[in-house]
């Protein structure tokens, strides 16, 4: 079943590179078909010229005056042509690391550290339901970005960045760290669900945890140092949408914690195993946590609900401008 999921999604994306070069065509089509209107007025000018001047014609022949218009012509349909294909690449380059990381990275990441508890009785061949969901979100951050990757080589035709091209070079050191992490995270995350010592599976879960955030944080700054220096140009409506998304992101960290220190779950707990009361009072107190756990998943689920419909916008969002662009 997850075959097939991952072959549906390259189809789907061969389909939507695929796209993107028909746009790009259809503009340069565009481009020479307004070329060659200009052209031919040029030509009805000159025309008019020979009949209203008493200049020789084959003098004006000799001087190769129209052979001059025709290859002006044919040098700018090329430079248009040459110019458009690296510019799809680097839509395609872009498009695709934004689905990876603004949308997909971010909702498995907070899926992973806030949602444990979500269809808890359901298991997917012997995985809980959530870390189940973290996998299919996350699988795809490094099969996404490794096409990325390939596209944007292949248009600097499939040599590194020169150490002197200065923020393109930082930005392609950056984004290939953020992406050599999200290729080594399965491992990790597959011993985490193996190993059964606890200390070691304790400390594979710290280094994968940590590794996760290192990629997000590195990923998203290439992110910016992408925008900044491609000729995908960001309005100031773009760029707003931009440090819109990384002020969500932070603020939803935050708020989740925050509500995890208003209802004291995990106090709650902690007092409920240490505390010696009879059976009666552990009861009322039990009741007691239950409903703080009930109050704070409402409020989880909302937050999480927010997450997709935020993260989703501003995908669809910046992919428009970058494809428009």
């Amino acid at each position: 079943m997850l075959w097939k999921l991952i072959f549906l999604i390259f189809s789907l994306l061969i389909v939507f590179i695929s796209a993107q070069n028909e746009n790009v065509t259809l503009e340069t089509t565009t481009i020479q078909t307004t070329a060659l209107r200009t052209t031919a007025i040029q030509t009805s000018t000159f025309s008019t010229f020979l009949n209203t001047t008493t200049i020789n014609v084959p003098t004006l022949l000799f001087l190769n005056t129209t052979p001059t218009v025709n290859t002006t012509l044919s040098t700018m349909n090329k430079t248009n042509s040459i110019q458009s294909k690296p510019l799809a690449k680097q839509k395609a380059h872009a498009n695709l690391m934004i689905i990876a990381w603004i949308f997909l990275a971010s909702s498995g990441i907070i899926i992973a550290r806030y949602y444990d508890y979500i269809f808890k009785n359901i298991n997917w061949f012997k995985i809980k339901f959530s870390k189940m969901l973290h996998i299919l979100l996350m699988i795809f951050v490094p099969i996404l970005s490794i096409i990325s990757f390939f596209v944007i080589l292949s248009d600097n035709n499939w040599k590194w960045v020169e150490r002197n091209a200065g923020l393109k070079f930082a930005h392609s050191i950056v984004g290939i760290i953020a992406v050599s992490l999200s290729v080594i995270q399965p491992a990790f995350g597959f011993l985490n669900i193996k190993i059964k010592q606890k200390i070691l599976a304790k400390i594979i879960r710290y280094i994968h945890r940590v590794i996760g955030f290192i990629a997000f944080v590195l990923a998203t700054i290439s992110l910016y140092f992408g925008f900044f220096i491609s000729d995908i140009n960001l309005d100031a409506t773009g760029w707003g949408i931009l440090i819109g998304w990384s002020s969500w992101i932070i603020v939803l960290p935050l708020l989740l914690e925050v509500f995890e220190i208003i209802f004291k779950v995990k106090d709650e707990h902690d007092l409920l195993i240490e505390q010696k009361s009879g059976s009666s009072e552990i009861e009322k107190f039990s009741n007691k946590v239950k409903n703080k756990e009930k109050n704070l998943a409402a409020v989880q689920n909302i937050l999480l609900v927010l997450h997709f419909m935020v993260a989703s916008s501003i995908s669809g969002i910046l992919i428009f401008y970058v494809t428009r662009s």
